[in-house]
């Protein structure tokens, strides 16, 4: 069973036709890389992956669920890599990850507990708010995919 499968998706915005019948597959372990030039849909796309936006034709699978019947069950298998991340230079690795994990409802004392195993996995434990300027490019790089929502695949550009 593929991880992703995109089948004759098209997203239209008016007349306008920014993602046009994309057939996909996807493969547990697979790397993917959306390469076109501005306006040709790559966000389009990863959005409607990621359940952002809803395709006007067509379907997607994630882990063999029709997104638009599972959404939230496939939402918490999934984490989005953002290309820009408006929060960046403003939140602490923890207060990140705390952001995320409230927002996949996860309980206080749970959070708290998969933030520090995250931390410390990825050796960003010892860092303080000070040093917010230092490090939060290295973050975001260590940190990416591996939330307090444990997803089983990571969507990002």
């Amino acid at each position: 069973m593929p991880v992703l499968e995109i089948i004759n998706c098209t997203k239209k915005f008016g007349n306008f036709t920014a993602v046009d019948a994309v057939k996909l597959k996807v493969e547990a372990g697979d790397f993917l890389g959306l390469l076109g030039p501005n306006g040709a849909g790559k966000t389009t796309l990863i959005r409607m992956v990621c359940g952002l936006l809803k395709p006007t034709g067509g379907e997607i699978r994630l882990f063999g669920q029709i997104f638009s019947r599972d959404l939230y069950s496939i939402k918490s298998k999934i984490g989005l890599i953002p290309q820009h991340n408006n929060l960046e230079g403003e939140l602490t690795a923890w207060e990140n990850l705390e952001f995320h994990g409230r927002l996949f409802h996860i309980p206080g004392e749970e959070r708290d507990r998969k933030i520090r195993e995250v931390l410390a996995f990825t050796g960003l434990e010892n860092f303080k708010p000070a040093s917010r300027k230092f490090f939060r490019r290295h973050e975001k790089e260590a940190a990416s995919g591996q939330g307090p929502h444990a997803p089983a695949g990571t969507v990002g550009p």
